[in-house]
C-alpha cells in the first residue's frame, strides 16, 4: 500500500494575481465607459450662482446636444435636469441600459440557481427521512379494570 500526500493527490492550481497579492478576487463590471462632461452655461458664469450645470455623456456620444442621440432613459433624464447620465445611443444601442439589463438577468439566474439548490436540498432531506427506519407506533392499552381487594364484610 502506497501513501500519497495531499500535494500528490490534488491537481496543481495556478495562482491568480489576487492570490499573489493576498487580496480577494473581485469580479468587476465587464465594461468600462469613457466619459465626457459637457458644461452648459447661459452667458457669463457667475461665481456666486454656484456650479455650472454639468451633463455626463459617453465619450463616443455623437451629438450631446441632441435628444435623438440618447435612449428613452437618457431623454427622460435630460427633461428632468439636462443630464443624460451617459444614456447615449452608440450604433443604435445604449450601453448603459444594455449593461443594466445584463446585470438584472444575471441576478435572476443566480436567484433561480439558489432556489433550485434549496429545492434539491429539501428533496434530499425528505428522501433521507423516508429512508430512516420508522419506529412502530406504540399502542396504549385501554385502561382495564383492576381487581381491588374486597372489603372484609362483602
Amino acid at each position: 500500500m502506497t501513501i500519497q500526500s495531499d500535494a500528490e493527490s490534488s491537481t496543481p492550481r495556478r495562482p491568480n494575481l489576487s492570490d499573489q497579492l493576498g487580496k480577494p478576487h473581485v469580479k468587476t463590471a465587464a465594461r468600462r465607459f469613457r466619459w465626457r462632461a459637457v458644461i452648459r452655461s447661459t452667458g457669463k458664469l457667475d461665481p456666486s450662482a454656484g456650479h455650472p450645470a454639468v451633463a455626463w455623456h459617453l465619450a463616443d456620444c455623437s451629438a450631446p446636444a441632441s435628444n435623438e442621440a440618447h435612449c428613452d432613459v437618457g431623454r427622460r433624464l435630460i427633461g428632468l435636469d439636462g443630464n443624460p447620465d451617459g444614456h447615449c445611443l452608440l450604433d443604435g444601442v445604449c450601453p448603459r441600459c444594455e449593461e443594466a439589463t445584463a446585470a438584472v438577468e444575471a441576478t435572476q439566474v443566480d436567484q433561480e440557481q439558489v432556489e433550485k439548490e434549496q429545492v434539491e436540498q429539501a428533496a434530499e432531506g425528505e428522501a433521507a427521512k423516508a429512508d430512516e427506519p420508522q419506529a412502530a407506533p406504540t399502542e396504549q392499552a385501554a385502561p382495564s379494570e383492576v381487581d381491588e381487594p374486597r372489603p372484609a364484610g362483602a
